[in-house]
């Protein structure tokens, strides 16, 4: 008897599909942690090229102050009288 009375109840109110929604939502929680993640170390391999390659085309200290010290500028990257 109870299984007629929730086979009609399931004809009114529909299938229960509590368990199915749950499984997707848990899988779209996954999936954007998943890219959450993914930014992230994207993100970081980008600062550690941009750091690496500052250190890399940045003047060495010691030439650094020596050209403040005197004035120099290194060579101009123009010919002529203003340069």
């Amino acid at each position: 008897m109870s299984q007629f009375v929730s086979g009609i109840k399931s004809l009114f109110t529909g299938p229960d599909t509590s368990a199915q929604e749950a499984q997707i939502a848990k899988a779209k929680q996954d999936q954007q942690i998943s890219l959450d993640r993914q930014r992230q170390q994207e993100q970081q391999q980008a600062a550690l090229a941009d750091q690496q390659a500052g250190a890399a085309s940045r003047t060495p200290r010691g030439r650094r102050l020596l050209q403040a010290s005197t004035g120099d500028t290194g060579v101009s990257s123009t010919l002529g009288p203003n340069g």
